[in-house]
């Protein structure tokens, strides 16, 4: 039971990510809700309206809400842009090589070229000085060439910048404003962790 009594409590961080990924699932929850009255108006507007609020997978946009979750807003809102650019240029990449793609019929090849896909990106990610960025845009891109099934991979590119973006709004939100009103100790009973120097997240 002593023992028992110093587990150290759950830190500010990980409380956090945890609210970060309830507000993405309760948001798609209420996104096909919204989708369905947008879709009673008429005109190219509520179309795009429909078109954006009619998502019903929250997986990306809990997973960029978890990732981008850091230490301090600075480092989340950097975090968040990597995933945006690496995204986007793993997006970019897939339609280009799945155009190519299509036009050789050789499954060897096909194969191949997803390789030379992949050099490609981290190689453009790391000129661009984008190294975050590298693991989610060959994931992108992979998921492009070889999961999308008969998906358009135009909209399905479109459809991860947003659940990305949506993701990333949230914990960066999230992290900005969610602060509880911790008393702040004299200098003389500091936690032996932040003595040490080191932040530690449970």
């Amino acid at each position: 039971m002593k023992d028992a009594k110093k587990l150290p409590l759950p830190g500010m961080r990980n409380i956090k990510t945890a609210v970060s990924v309830l507000l993405c699932l309760v948001v798609y929850v209420l996104f096909p809700l919204l989708a369905e009255i947008t879709n009673e108006f008429e005109g190219e507007f509520f179309e795009f309206l429909t078109f954006l609020v009619n998502r019903q997978d929250p997986m990306f946009a809990c997973i960029a809400a978890v990732v981008v979750m850091q230490s301090t807003v600075a480092d989340s809102v950097s975090s968040g842009k990597s995933r945006i650019y690496g995204t986007a240029i793993g997006a970019a990449a897939g339609l280009l090589f799945l155009l190519i793609n299509l036009r050789v019929p050789v499954r060897m090849l096909n194969i191949l070229l997803i390789a030379i896909g992949v050099v490609f990106l981290i190689y453009i990610c790391n000129l661009l000085k984008l190294q975050n960025a590298v693991s989610i845009s060959v994931i992108t891109f992979l998921v492009i060439l070889i999961s999308i099934g008969q998906k358009s991979p135009i909209t399905y590119a479109v459809n991860r910048l947003l659940d990305t973006g949506i993701g990333i709004v949230i914990s960066i939100f999230v992290n900005r404003y969610l602060n509880f009103p911790f008393k702040k100790k004299p200098d003389n009973e500091k936690n032996p962790a932040e003595s040490s120097g080191a932040e530690k997240e449970n």
